[in-house]
């Protein structure tokens, strides 16, 4: 059943439309919904103003969390964190929980002790990382997606990287995924859906990979939009290319990660 995007985006509606690879048909979906989703940091020959948005809280929440840091211990998940959360504020536990105050979640506490002992290190990495041009923001930031935490609850990603203008993040976005060995007629349609975000004034959502997912973003740029490419990979490696770093300086291209 296929419905107008100003209905889609009165209701929030989700629907599937079939799809076909070179290996046979695969679903490609799209989903309207309020608003958007280690080698972090290394020399690079362009920057972007930012503004600091990292406080005590967000360095104590990466220190227990980041995998992107050498870590003594297991960093947590955000399902612990939010656990945690729930027991001890960051200031009691880095002046220690005694054994009999922690209970069954001893285990649990005695790891976030160790990780925060690390803060000063990640306190400097963040801000060579920020010297860069990205920007670190945790659950505990203002300008978090609250809209991730009121979906996903627990599970919400502690910590999100970016490079770009994080206010996209809290606008109506309009999403994409589909396959990377998509066929042409596909790949047709995923840009007929980045024009249409683009003319509904809404940002692009996808995963940056080739095939359907980079369709849909280059084309909902190339018509005046915007685009968040959610990744999985290195963010380094995606603005080490020339035409990404210009489409994040001219404000229509936003890149996020959770890693």
């Amino acid at each position: 059943r296929t419905r107008s995007l100003d209905d889609c985006q009165r209701d929030r509606f989700f629907w599937p439309m079939t799809s076909s690879t070179a290996d046979g048909p695969s679903p490609l979906s799209v989903l309207c919904s309020g608003g958007a989703v280690p080698q972090m940091c290394g020399p690079h020959l362009w920057r972007l103003p930012v503004a600091s948005r990292v406080g005590p809280d967000d360095v104590s929440i990466v220190s227990l969390t980041t995998r992107a840091l050498p870590a003594p211990e297991r960093p947590l998940s955000s399902r612990e964190l939010f656990e945690l959360s729930q027991l001890y504020s960051f200031a009691e536990l880095r002046d220690g929980v005694p054994p009999e105050s922690a209970g069954r979640r001893a285990e649990l506490t005695r790891r976030a002790e160790v990780l925060l002992q690390r803060e000063a290190a990640v306190a400097a990495a963040l801000e060579n990382w920020e010297n860069s041009g990205l920007w670190t923001m945790t659950v505990s930031s203002v300008g978090y997606p609250r809209h991730l935490q009121e979906r996903l609850g627990p599970s919400a990603p502690a910590v999100l990287h970016g490079f770009g203008d994080s206010e996209r993040l809290h606008t109506l976005g309009l999403g994409v995924a589909g396959s990377r060995a998509a066929v042409q007629r596909d790949i047709d349609r995923a840009k007929a859906v980045g024009v249409q975000a683009a003319e509904h004034d809404l940002a692009l959502v996808a995963g940056a990979a080739r095939g359907v997912d980079a369709a849909a973003m280059d084309s909902a740029i190339g018509a005046g939009g915007c685009a968040v490419g959610v990744l999985a990979e290195s963010l380094v490696k995606a603005v080490s290319r020339s035409e990404t770093r210009r489409h994040i300086l001219d404000g229509s291209l936003v890149l996020v990660s959770p890693l």
